[in-house]
């Protein structure tokens, strides 16, 4: 329940940010001390920032606000295609800080194919310094057929392969959460 709460606490500075505290308890019915405890939480884990409001609504002390650390956090994201494999590098937002692409000239072989993923991927966190546990994830958005429970490209019409472990092979490379999906949903 407590971390329910707590995503209910950042979706509503997400979606009405700067939002002061009381604003965000009278939303929710949560208690203000309840509140409040959360957003401690997500102060010290970076994930929001505090601002003293512009003005006071109600005259008095002005409000602090609240808003989303939107570049406390990245996630890459990687588009394999038949031409190209393209990883880039975003904060939680979708601002590109990175951006790396190879083209295909050849059909590749599954493991050459994972290998030029694997070196996009490198490319795009070697371009910045950044801490490689600040990454929430790696998504892979890949033409054909994906079964993304298990993370595999089950058959690439493009580059004629099948059953590439890409969520096994980047996870065990990156010791990152990796999310394979077809590239229609990407």
């Amino acid at each position: 329940m407590k971390s329910l709460n707590q995503s209910t606490v950042l979706n509503m500075i997400r979606l009405r940010e700067p939002i002061s505290r009381a604003e965000i308890a009278k939303l929710t019915k949560l208690t203000p001390p309840t509140v409040s405890s959360f957003v401690s939480e997500l102060i010290e884990k970076n994930l929001i920032t505090e601002e003293q409001a512009a003005s006071s609504k109600m005259g008095g002390r002005k409000p602090i606000m609240l808003r989303i650390n939107y570049a406390a956090h990245y996630i890459i994201g990687v588009y394999a295609a038949s031409e190209i494999v393209r990883a880039i590098l975003t904060t939680m937002d979708g601002k590109i800080i990175s951006d790396a692409k190879k083209d295909i000239s050849a059909l590749p072989t599954k493991d050459e194919f994972l290998t030029m993923v694997i070196e996009m991927i490198n490319q795009v966190l070697n371009q910045v310094h950044i801490d490689k546990d600040r990454i929430l994830g790696i998504g892979v958005a890949m033409h054909g057929l994906v079964d993304p429970d298990k993370g595999i490209a089950i058959f690439s019409p493009h580059l004629h392969l099948k059953n590439i472990p890409i969520k096994e092979c980047l996870e065990n490379e990156f010791h990152i959460p990796v999310h394979v999906e077809n590239d229609v949903r990407h």
